[in-house]
């Protein structure tokens, strides 16, 4: 198993005992590449969410206000795409279906929830999530790589085109000044084309912003200490 070197993770929860459970449970998982901060207002939480100053968000079901579900759709609305982990007190028929629909990662409730579980949770999680984005990205680039070459294959036989018609003018008319700026922008056009065609051997990089440390280790050299 994958897990990242750091992660921001915001847990928005209101009552203060579940975030200090919760902060305990990530010490004693080992946790240490995961950095958590905490909201208690749903309202606020949103506001840091459009920021994107986090990479992963873990919300409580019950909010008082809102229900972590409308915050979950909230959070999508605004265009946030970072994985989500949703906890509840109790067991509710059919929510962890519900919630997984909404595009939440995992649904865990609170009388099950450990350390091991809370970072297998994290961890999968954010390895679908990064997945996702390499995939969204290679797709990118592929859309980039048919419109690039479709572009540079339209542009192509006008170009040979217009060099037969620029060398028939300059036999005709010799030392013309019009004759030799269109030939300069017919190079201009010919070295873009080049550029464009080049972006068809454009090839896809792993996501750059992660650190992959192996989890196995980390957790035998956990056992060590």
């Amino acid at each position: 198993m994958l897990g990242p070197e750091r992660l921001s993770v915001l847990y928005v929860e209101d009552d203060e005992d579940d975030v200090l459970l919760l902060q305990q449970m990530v010490e004693d998982a080992g946790m240490h590449w995961l950095e958590l901060s905490s909201e208690q207002d749903p309202q606020a939480a949103l506001l840091r969410a459009k920021t994107g100053s986090h990479d992963l968000y873990i919300l409580d079901y019950n909010l008082g206000s809102i229900k972590g579900l409308d915050l979950l759709q909230r959070i999508r609305k605004a265009g946030v795409d970072a994985p989500v982990i949703f906890l509840t007190g109790a067991s509710m028929e059919d929510l962890d279906m519900k919630v997984l629909e909404e595009g939440a990662s995992d649904f865990i409730e609170k009388a099950r929830l450990n350390p091991q579980q809370l970072r297998r949770s994290v961890l999968y999680a954010w390895s679908n999530h990064q997945n996702a984005v390499k995939n969204r990205q290679i797709q990118s680039l592929e859309e980039v790589r048919r419109l690039a070459g479709s572009i540079a294959h339209e542009f192509s036989q006008p170009l040979q085109i217009l060099q037969i018609s620029l060398e028939i003018q300059e036999r005709l008319h010799p030392d013309q000044e019009w004759l030799m700026n269109a030939g300069n922008a017919l190079e201009r056009l010919r070295t873009l084309t080049g550029q464009i065609r080049k972006l068809t051997q454009l090839r896809s990089k792993p996501y750059l912003n992660t650190r992959i440390l192996d989890l196995d280790q980390s957790s035998s050299g956990q056992k060590s200490a």
